[in-house]
């Protein structure tokens, strides 16, 4: 993706489908992510990029490391910042998506967990759309999918919808508000 919040457009359309199912928060980190982690990561590991977005990117990698990472953002660090700029500016487009206050509408730990995972499977999922090869089976082998046999009318095509709904869906419930 060439810009990493177009992946949270498809897991608010899940959101939206089923607010009370689904935390917010966890399935917008766990979106956005697998990108964030990679240059996070290529600091501590800088010698192994390579190896670095085959776990960020990957299903295995989805559920394990990127999901623990998820899970931590999502429960300790993402709701102190919208908290404090929710005190802080009296604005509430910084806690509500949708009329719903994401602050408070907070699932169970059980909730968070899978919100979280099926956001970092949207992502790895969602790429395969965007990328000549991705390491999605990795240790087992990478593959992609590309509309018309053609990775820039994907590009394209990927970014046009997923840029279409989030731009639409952040105006209706933040802009618009």
């Amino acid at each position: 993706m060439p810009f990493t919040a177009f992946h949270c457009a498809p897991v608010w359309l899940i959101f939206l489908a089923r607010p009370k199912r689904f935390d917010w928060i966890a399935l917008s980190v766990g979106a956005t992510l697998p990108d964030i982690l990679e240059p996070l990561m290529i600091f501590i590991f800088y010698r192994h990029y390579g190896e670095v977005r085959v776990w960020t990117h990957s299903l295995l990698g989805a559920a394990t490391i990127v999901l623990i990472g998820a899970l931590l953002v999502s429960v300790f660090v993402v709701p102190r910042i919208l908290a404090y700029l929710r005190d802080k500016y009296k604005d509430k487009r910084f806690h509500t998506f949708a009329k719903i206050d994401i602050l408070e509408h907070r699932g169970s730990i059980l909730v968070i967990i899978y919100s979280a995972l099926i956001g970092t499977i949207s992502h790895v999922t969602l790429d395969l759309f965007y990328h000549a090869s991705n390491p999605i089976f990795h240790p087992y082998g990478s593959t992609a999918i590309l509309f018309f046999d053609d990775l820039m009318i994907s590009k394209i095509i990927t970014t046009i919808v997923t840029g279409g709904i989030f731009c639409y869906l952040a105006y209706r419930f933040w802009w618009k508000t």
